[in-house]
Protein backbone atom coordinates (compact mmCIF):
# COMPACT_ATOMS: atom_id res chain seq x y z
CA UNK A 1 0.00 0.00 0.00
CA UNK A 2 0.99 3.21 -0.82
CA UNK A 3 1.07 6.50 1.64
CA UNK A 4 1.39 9.87 -0.84
CA UNK A 5 1.10 13.11 1.78
CA UNK A 6 0.78 15.36 -0.77
CA UNK A 7 -1.59 17.68 1.35
CA UNK A 8 -1.80 21.88 0.44
CA UNK A 9 -2.35 24.63 2.85
CA UNK A 10 -6.33 25.29 3.76
CA UNK A 11 -7.18 29.05 4.69
CA UNK A 12 -9.32 28.73 7.65
CA UNK A 13 -12.39 29.70 5.98
CA UNK A 14 -14.40 26.14 5.21
CA UNK A 15 -11.80 24.19 6.69
CA UNK A 16 -13.54 21.06 7.32
CA UNK A 17 -14.84 21.15 4.03
CA UNK A 18 -11.52 21.88 1.83
CA UNK A 19 -9.95 18.83 3.92
CA UNK A 20 -13.20 16.53 2.42
CA UNK A 21 -12.53 18.29 -1.30
CA UNK A 22 -8.58 17.37 -0.98
CA UNK A 23 -9.01 14.03 0.21
CA UNK A 24 -11.16 13.33 -2.78
CA UNK A 25 -9.08 15.15 -5.32
CA UNK A 26 -6.47 12.78 -4.34
CA UNK A 27 -8.46 9.84 -5.24
CA UNK A 28 -9.69 11.14 -8.12
CA UNK A 29 -5.53 11.61 -9.34
CA UNK A 30 -4.95 8.48 -8.47
CA UNK A 31 -2.61 9.28 -5.57
CA UNK A 32 -4.88 7.65 -3.01
CA UNK A 33 -6.06 4.42 -3.98
CA UNK A 34 -8.63 2.07 -1.81
CA UNK A 35 -6.39 0.63 1.25
CA UNK A 36 -3.90 3.30 1.71
CA UNK A 37 -3.33 4.89 4.93
CA UNK A 38 -4.05 8.35 5.43
CA UNK A 39 -1.44 10.49 7.47
CA UNK A 40 -1.91 10.74 11.29
CA UNK A 41 -4.69 13.92 12.48
CA UNK A 42 -1.62 15.27 13.69
CA UNK A 43 0.54 15.51 10.39
CA UNK A 44 -2.74 15.77 8.50
CA UNK A 45 -3.17 19.45 10.64
CA UNK A 46 0.47 20.63 9.91
CA UNK A 47 0.07 19.66 6.42
CA UNK A 48 -3.19 21.28 5.96
CA UNK A 49 -2.54 23.79 8.13
CA UNK A 50 -6.11 23.57 10.23
CA UNK A 51 -6.60 22.44 13.44
CA UNK A 52 -6.95 19.19 14.49
CA UNK A 53 -10.13 18.90 15.62
CA UNK A 54 -11.58 20.03 11.68
CA UNK A 55 -9.10 17.36 10.93
CA UNK A 56 -11.45 14.95 12.93
CA UNK A 57 -14.49 16.47 11.86
CA UNK A 58 -13.49 16.18 7.98
CA UNK A 59 -12.12 12.17 8.91
CA UNK A 60 -15.94 11.47 10.83
CA UNK A 61 -17.72 12.98 7.61
CA UNK A 62 -15.61 11.22 4.93
CA UNK A 63 -16.17 7.93 6.70
CA UNK A 64 -19.94 8.43 7.02
CA UNK A 65 -19.68 8.86 3.28
CA UNK A 66 -17.91 5.15 2.87
CA UNK A 67 -15.18 7.28 1.29
CA UNK A 68 -12.75 6.80 4.40
CA UNK A 69 -12.63 3.81 7.48
CA UNK A 70 -11.08 3.98 10.86
CA UNK A 71 -9.27 0.71 12.53
CA UNK A 72 -8.89 0.89 15.72
CA UNK A 73 -5.21 1.27 17.17
CA UNK A 74 -4.29 1.65 13.07
CA UNK A 75 -5.40 4.49 12.05
CA UNK A 76 -7.34 5.97 9.07
CA UNK A 77 -7.78 4.16 5.61
CA UNK A 78 -9.08 4.82 2.14
CA UNK A 79 -12.09 2.71 1.98
CA UNK A 80 -13.13 0.04 -0.77
CA UNK A 81 -14.46 2.68 -2.88
CA UNK A 82 -17.35 0.30 -3.91
CA UNK A 83 -20.37 1.83 -5.91
CA UNK A 84 -22.69 -0.22 -3.03
CA UNK A 85 -20.98 1.18 -0.48
CA UNK A 86 -20.48 4.70 -1.75
CA UNK A 87 -24.23 4.92 -2.38
CA UNK A 88 -25.54 3.83 1.44
CA UNK A 89 -25.89 7.22 2.87
CA UNK A 90 -27.92 8.08 0.03
CA UNK A 91 -29.70 4.74 -0.12
CA UNK A 92 -30.97 6.04 3.97
CA UNK A 93 -31.99 9.57 2.86
CA UNK A 94 -34.45 7.21 0.19
CA UNK A 95 -35.76 5.58 3.36
CA UNK A 96 -36.70 8.49 4.99
CA UNK A 97 -37.72 11.34 2.52
CA UNK A 98 -40.45 10.30 -0.07
CA UNK A 99 -39.65 13.46 -2.52
CA UNK A 100 -36.10 12.10 -2.69
CA UNK A 101 -37.29 8.68 -3.65
CA UNK A 102 -39.50 10.67 -6.74
CA UNK A 103 -36.29 12.25 -8.07
CA UNK A 104 -34.85 9.07 -8.20
CA UNK A 105 -37.54 7.68 -10.70
CA UNK A 106 -36.36 11.03 -12.71
CA UNK A 107 -33.19 10.32 -13.07
CA UNK A 108 -34.48 6.20 -13.71
CA UNK A 109 -35.82 7.66 -16.29
CA UNK A 110 -33.06 9.03 -18.09
CA UNK A 111 -31.20 6.03 -17.69
CA UNK A 112 -33.32 3.82 -18.28
CA UNK A 113 -35.01 4.83 -20.94
CA UNK A 114 -31.79 5.10 -22.89
CA UNK A 115 -30.92 1.58 -21.50
CA UNK A 116 -33.11 0.38 -23.33
CA UNK A 117 -33.01 2.12 -26.46
CA UNK A 118 -29.30 0.81 -26.88
CA UNK A 119 -30.42 -2.80 -25.63
CA UNK A 120 -32.87 -2.48 -28.35
CA UNK A 121 -30.03 -1.95 -30.99
CA UNK A 122 -27.14 -3.91 -29.72
CA UNK A 123 -28.52 -7.42 -27.61
CA UNK A 124 -27.71 -10.29 -28.79
CA UNK A 125 -30.23 -13.53 -29.12
CA UNK A 126 -28.70 -15.07 -25.88
CA UNK A 127 -29.45 -11.85 -24.34
CA UNK A 128 -32.80 -11.74 -25.13
CA UNK A 129 -33.52 -15.15 -23.91
CA UNK A 130 -31.98 -14.43 -20.93
CA UNK A 131 -34.40 -11.24 -20.75
CA UNK A 132 -37.07 -13.66 -21.59
CA UNK A 133 -36.51 -16.46 -18.51
CA UNK A 134 -36.53 -13.26 -16.06
CA UNK A 135 -39.39 -11.97 -17.32
CA UNK A 136 -41.46 -15.99 -17.38
CA UNK A 137 -40.09 -16.61 -13.59
CA UNK A 138 -41.52 -12.72 -12.61
CA UNK A 139 -44.98 -14.03 -13.85
CA UNK A 140 -44.32 -17.36 -12.42
CA UNK A 141 -43.29 -15.75 -8.71
CA UNK A 142 -46.29 -13.16 -8.95
CA UNK A 143 -47.34 -14.22 -5.57
CA UNK A 144 -43.81 -13.71 -3.97
CA UNK A 145 -42.84 -10.50 -3.15
CA UNK A 146 -39.32 -10.57 -2.32
CA UNK A 147 -38.47 -12.56 -5.47
CA UNK A 148 -40.37 -10.62 -7.64
CA UNK A 149 -38.44 -8.03 -6.11
CA UNK A 150 -34.93 -9.44 -6.47
CA UNK A 151 -35.95 -10.27 -10.43
CA UNK A 152 -37.33 -6.90 -11.16
CA UNK A 153 -33.90 -5.51 -10.46
CA UNK A 154 -32.00 -7.92 -12.21
CA UNK A 155 -34.05 -7.87 -15.56
CA UNK A 156 -33.42 -3.84 -15.31
CA UNK A 157 -30.10 -4.64 -14.92
CA UNK A 158 -29.72 -7.46 -17.33
CA UNK A 159 -31.15 -4.86 -20.08
CA UNK A 160 -28.42 -2.18 -19.16
CA UNK A 161 -25.76 -4.92 -19.48
CA UNK A 162 -27.37 -5.77 -23.00
CA UNK A 163 -26.51 -2.22 -24.07
CA UNK A 164 -22.69 -3.21 -23.96
CA UNK A 165 -22.35 -0.36 -22.19
CA UNK A 166 -20.17 -0.57 -18.91
CA UNK A 167 -20.83 2.95 -17.95
CA UNK A 168 -24.64 2.56 -18.22
CA UNK A 169 -24.53 -0.65 -16.23
CA UNK A 170 -22.17 0.48 -13.43
CA UNK A 171 -24.78 3.45 -12.85
CA UNK A 172 -27.66 1.20 -13.00
CA UNK A 173 -26.18 -1.11 -10.42
CA UNK A 174 -26.33 2.75 -8.07
CA UNK A 175 -29.78 2.51 -9.03
CA UNK A 176 -30.77 -1.42 -8.14
CA UNK A 177 -29.27 -0.43 -4.73
CA UNK A 178 -31.13 2.40 -4.34
CA UNK A 179 -34.11 1.39 -5.35
CA UNK A 180 -34.61 -1.64 -3.96
CA UNK A 181 -37.27 0.12 -1.12
CA UNK A 182 -39.45 2.01 -3.48
CA UNK A 183 -39.91 -1.43 -5.16
CA UNK A 184 -40.68 -2.86 -2.21
CA UNK A 185 -43.22 -0.41 -1.24
CA UNK A 186 -44.48 -0.33 -5.17
CA UNK A 187 -44.32 -4.06 -4.98
CA UNK A 188 -46.85 -4.76 -2.24
CA UNK A 189 -49.44 -4.07 -3.83
CA UNK A 190 -50.44 -7.54 -6.30
CA UNK A 191 -51.78 -4.83 -8.92
CA UNK A 192 -48.47 -3.06 -9.39
CA UNK A 193 -46.91 -6.26 -9.81
CA UNK A 194 -49.34 -7.82 -12.31
CA UNK A 195 -48.72 -4.01 -13.90
CA UNK A 196 -44.74 -4.73 -13.68
CA UNK A 197 -45.27 -8.13 -15.49
CA UNK A 198 -46.92 -7.06 -18.14
CA UNK A 199 -45.05 -3.97 -18.74
CA UNK A 200 -41.73 -6.04 -18.92
CA UNK A 201 -43.41 -8.15 -21.75
CA UNK A 202 -43.57 -5.26 -23.97
CA UNK A 203 -40.16 -4.25 -22.95
CA UNK A 204 -38.78 -7.55 -23.66
CA UNK A 205 -40.92 -7.72 -27.32
CA UNK A 206 -39.27 -4.16 -28.42
CA UNK A 207 -35.55 -5.43 -27.49
CA UNK A 208 -36.48 -8.73 -28.69
CA UNK A 209 -37.36 -7.13 -32.29
CA UNK A 210 -34.90 -4.40 -32.04
CA UNK A 211 -37.30 -1.60 -32.13
CA UNK A 212 -35.22 1.33 -30.09
CA UNK A 213 -38.49 3.94 -30.17
CA UNK A 214 -40.64 1.25 -28.84
CA UNK A 215 -37.88 -0.23 -26.02
CA UNK A 216 -38.00 3.41 -24.91
CA UNK A 217 -41.13 4.18 -25.05
CA UNK A 218 -42.13 0.99 -23.08
CA UNK A 219 -39.48 1.60 -20.25
CA UNK A 220 -41.00 5.11 -19.64
CA UNK A 221 -44.13 3.69 -19.44
CA UNK A 222 -42.91 1.03 -17.14
CA UNK A 223 -41.43 3.80 -15.03
CA UNK A 224 -44.65 6.35 -15.03
CA UNK A 225 -46.92 3.08 -14.17
CA UNK A 226 -44.75 2.82 -10.75
CA UNK A 227 -44.19 5.85 -9.94
CA UNK A 228 -47.57 6.87 -10.14
CA UNK A 229 -48.41 3.63 -7.65
CA UNK A 230 -45.70 5.31 -5.30
CA UNK A 231 -47.86 8.66 -5.15
CA UNK A 232 -50.84 6.64 -4.91
CA UNK A 233 -49.05 4.98 -2.08
CA UNK A 234 -48.19 8.13 -0.30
Amino acid sequence: MTSVQRFGLIPPRRAANEVIDQVKQQIISGSLKPGDRLPSEQDLALQLGVSRPTVRESLRALTSMNIVETRHGEGSFIASLQMKDLVEPLNFLLHVDDDAIHKLFEARAFIEAGSARLAAERASETDVEELRELVNLYAQHIDDLDRCVQLDLEFHRRIAESSNNPIISSLLDSFVTLSTESRRRTGSDMTTRKSAAHDHEVILRAIAEHSPDKAEAAMLKHLEHVSRALRNKG
